[in-house]
């Protein structure tokens, strides 16, 4: 099957980037501004890599609308940007397997401008073959379209050449709507695991 693929589709935050701390800190100032208690670390972190539509629902009883809170993080995300890190080994293994001849994307629910805002200021953008976020299509993960839209720009790339490497149930589930082979980064529902990033090129080599 590894001979097979041609292109390696990511998750961003979680995956590509080490972001939780930013993105937790960026809600509890959503749950100030509402006046709203702010959910756990623990709860946030088990729902971690949903849209801000789902945010809105779970977290603040829809007090804010989704596209609001998406225009809210944009706005204030840059604050908090100093506590986002880049995953142990992420430019090298996309710089690799492009070296390889892999194309390599990053598929995530975060918003279009914020999405390109945290890839230009990691290094990302520079090493992604194609870069899809919520906002390109009207539905994020777990839905497929963000999947199928990557495989599209990749020049209507077959779903069974790809994987998508993610760290949520909302990468596997949206990974197998849209035909493409789910590898789990640190769980164990893909139909492999992989603990860091270079093991992947241990599988694809």
């Amino acid at each position: 099957m590894v001979q097979r693929v041609q292109a390696v589709l990511f998750d961003m935050d979680g995956v590509l980037i080490e972001s939780i701390d930013a993105w937790y800190a960026l809600i509890e100032d959503a749950a100030r501004m509402l006046g709203k208690p702010a959910p756990s670390r623990e709860r946030y972190a088990r729902h971690f890599g949903q849209t801000a539509h789902d945010d809105a629902r779970l977290f603040f009883d829809e007090a804010i609308g989704g596209e609001e809170l998406d225009a809210f993080y944009a706005e204030r995300f840059a604050r908090h940007m100093d506590r986002v890190r880049l995953m142990p080994g992420a430019l090298e293994v996309l710089e690799r397997l492009r070296a390889l001849g892999r194309k390599v994307g990053c598929v995530t629910n975060t918003v279009v401008p914020l999405a390109r805002e945290i890839q230009a200021a990691t290094g990302l953008a520079d090493r992604l073959d194609v870069a899809v976020a919520h906002g390109d299509c009207p539905r994020g993960k777990p839905a497929p379209d963000l999947v199928l839209l990557a495989l599209e720009r990749l020049g209507g790339l077959a779903p069974e050449r790809a994987l998508l490497v993610g760290d949520s149930r909302f990468d596997m589930e949206a990974a197998r709507a849209a035909g493409v082979t789910p590898v789990g980064f640190r769980r164990d529902d893909g139909a492999w695991r992989i603990d860091e990033l270079p093991a992947l090129l241990d599988r694809l080599r």
